[in-house]
């Protein structure tokens, strides 16, 4: 069925010919008038139509190895149209390895050598997507073809052309592409993934997955029994071939188990050479070995990789990475160069994000979003048994966390936990954090069930088992915010004389505060009565560190007399150590207040009574000359 419409003006026609499904546009041009017609085709496969729907808006997919563009079209209500891949997700997967194979039936399929379309019977029970692989189970394991699209619930058109022998027959998909060589095995059970590498020189075990350019994220659990010589494995993104041009991967080789690399490389023709390579080897935290099992993410951007393990950015390359425009597959295998001894590598789940991203603004750094309060950050730990001593529960990088909610909701049989800082995901210098209650108490370790928070203080925060657990289950959860909490603390240090002052009712300093003198003598100046005898009068008044406040003196004779003033603590002498001398004029008086603190003597405070004004003066007064008083504190 056709039909044909006229560009007005250019005597142009678009004819619309529905085949099976496909719309095929023709781009008809009538040159000069001479009937003569020139052909542009496109083929769109067009989406099976359920009764009542209208014709698709939204042109399909090519599959992840298109080599072509799709061209923008015109959509049925006459708008421009092209594909927003962002709003697809196209690409993304996730293998959890449940059951007890990678492959899964279908049930019955045709597959025909040489041809992409696989003649299948689909319903709602069969769980096939774009993007996964078939093939007939009677074929080789070489046969595997991915899904480039579903075309209708009886066709399945493939990326490539069927490889494998074909026929009618029991047929199977799989998430993943298993690939084996010269004795090395993959199996599946208990919901994980084992790579068995064998003994044999040139053993492969790899399983892997076409996804696309970048952006891509990849990320898995894996662990590696052994490390040893002779002997690599590959966690990350490669392009799809036995000799990789360029990829972004975690690769472990040689023989210790506490370091990884992080690679990238590319080169257009050839495997990268070491020039075309940028590599970072990173030491995992303290008591952490490849042989558990460790969370691996390769992020492919455009402009760089981030490598990240168990949740710590460890590296970033951006000086050799693959283009924009390589295609990436997932993979993850481990490969013989030499005879060696046996060595698994376990899965417990692979999956990839492919990020086909809509950008809005920011074409600049220095450009800002506002961005809403971004959500908590959750990060578990539970086991049960014995946790040895020093053992690491968790390390949390707190780039994007401005405090810490830390809930223990049980604690093993007499295990203890310290939380530590750090600016080293090493930890090699760690500090120890101080952690708050609600209730204002502060701790830097607990052994039971307890609730704590604290303010990040450096880039990478740990609980550590100081004291190992002989059994019971330990489950701690922690919570990461990005603002900032308030701390209370519900006791305040006091720097006094003794740990515990008393301070009596009705002389409480602190709580007799007013604009009148006190109702007491407390504070207040002491007096010195002082009625001269026949002599100097050498007295001490105080045998310490003192302040003169004032003074009130009467002279009785005709004759001045003077009050001679000694700092010392003890008994003054005449005529030696005068520090201030008072004058009181004959039969007059001399009363002086002293503000501002007083006069301050630093030994103690005396007098001496005489009837000469220089300070070397030692003439005795005479009995009742002087009277009168002096005050000091």
């Amino acid at each position: 069925m056709a039909n044909n419409t006229v560009l007005p003006g250019t005597g142009e026609a678009i004819r619309d010919i529905d085949r099976s499904g496909v719309k095929t546009q023709v781009f008809i041009q009538d040159i000069g008038g001479t009937g003569t017609e020139s052909l542009v085709t496109q083929d769109n496969p067009m989406p099976s139509l359920l009764k009542g729907e209208k014709a698709g808006y939204y042109p399909s997919y090519d599959g992840p190895d298109s080599a072509g563009i799709t061209s923008a079209l015109i959509d049925p209500s006459g708008n421009l149209l092209t594909r927003g891949a962002v709003l697809t997700d196209e690409g993304t997967f996730r293998a959890n390895f449940a059951n007890s194979s990678l492959a899964v039936s279908i049930g019955s399929a045709t597959f025909t050598n040489g041809s992409d379309l696989v003649v299948v019977s689909l319903n709602s029970t069969i769980d096939v997507h774009m993007g996964d692989y078939v093939k007939l189970d009677a074929d080789a394991e070489a046969a595997w073809g991915q899904i480039s699209s579903i075309n209708s619930p009886t066709e399945i058109q493939l990326v490539a052309n069927y490889a494998g022998t074909g026929g009618t027959g029991a047929s199977s998909r799989a998430l993943v592409k298993p690939i084996t060589a010269n004795g090395a095995t993959i199996s599946v059970a208990s919901g994980q993934l084992t790579l068995t590498s064998g003994v044999t020189s040139g053993a492969l075990a790899n399983v892997e997955r076409l996804v696309d350019t970048a952006p891509i994220v990849v990320r898995g659990r894996v662990s590696v029994s052994q490390r040893i010589a002779n002997q690599t494995t590959v966690f990350g993104l490669e392009e799809e071939s036995v000799t990789p041009r360029w990829f972004a991967r975690f690769l472990f080789d040689g023989t210790v188990n506490t370091t990884i690399k992080c690679q990238t490389g590319r080169n257009p023709t050839t495997a990268p050479s070491v020039s075309e390579i940028q590599e970072t080897v990173i030491t995992l935290p303290p008591l952490v070995t490849s042989a558990q099992s460790n969370d691996l993410r390769v992020e492919m951007l455009t402009e760089k990789v981030n490598f990240l393990t168990n949740g710590l950015l460890v590296a970033t390359h951006d000086k050799v990475i693959p283009s924009q425009h390589d295609e990436l597959a997932a993979v993850c295998y481990i490969a013989n160069s030499a005879a060696v001894t046996t060595t698994s590598v376990v899965v417990d789940y692979l999956t990839g994000k492919n990020h086909n991203k809509l950008e809005i603004g920011v074409m600049s750094d220095t450009e800002q979003i506002v961005a809403s309060q971004a959500p908590a950050q959750t990060f578990a730990y539970s086991l049960a048994g014995v946790i040895a001593i020093n053992a690491v529960l968790m390390v949390i990088d707190c780039s994007q966390i401005r405090n810490l909610s830390v809930q223990c909701d049980a604690m093993g049989t007499t295990g203890v936990v310290t939380a530590q800082w750090s600016n080293t995901p090493a930890f090699t210098s760690a500090s120890t954090a101080t952690l708050f209650s609600e209730a204002g108490g502060v701790v830097t370790t607990f052994n039971s069930a307890a609730f704590r928070t604290t303010p990040v203080r450096a880039k990478y925060f740990r609980l550590v088992m100081t004291t190992a657990t002989t059994g019971g289950t330990t489950t701690i959860n922690v919570v990461g915010f990005q603002n900032d909490a308030p701390i209370y603390v519900g006791t305040q240090p006091v720097s006094m004389s003794t740990n515990t002052p008393t301070l009596a009712a009705g002389t409480n300093a602190v709580g007799d505060v007013g604009i009148q003198f006190r109702a007491n003598a407390t504070g207040a100046a002491t007096i010195k009565h002082i009625v001269s005898a026949a002599s100097t009068n050498a007295t001490n008044t105080k045998a310490s560190a003192g302040r003169l406040v004032g003074w009130s003196f009467v002279n009785t004779t005709a004759s001045l007399q003077y009050v001679k003033l000694h700092n010392t603590a003890g008994t003054p002498t005449a005529g030696a150590g005068v520090v201030q001398t008072i004058a009181i004029p004959a039969n007059g008086v001399n009363n002086m207040p002293i503000g501002g603190g007083g006069i301050g003597f630093a030994t103690g405070i005396a007098f001496t009574i005489v009837t000469g004004s220089a300070d070397a003066d030692a003439t005795a007064t005479t009995a009742g000359a002087v009277i009168g008083d002096l005050f000091y504190a």
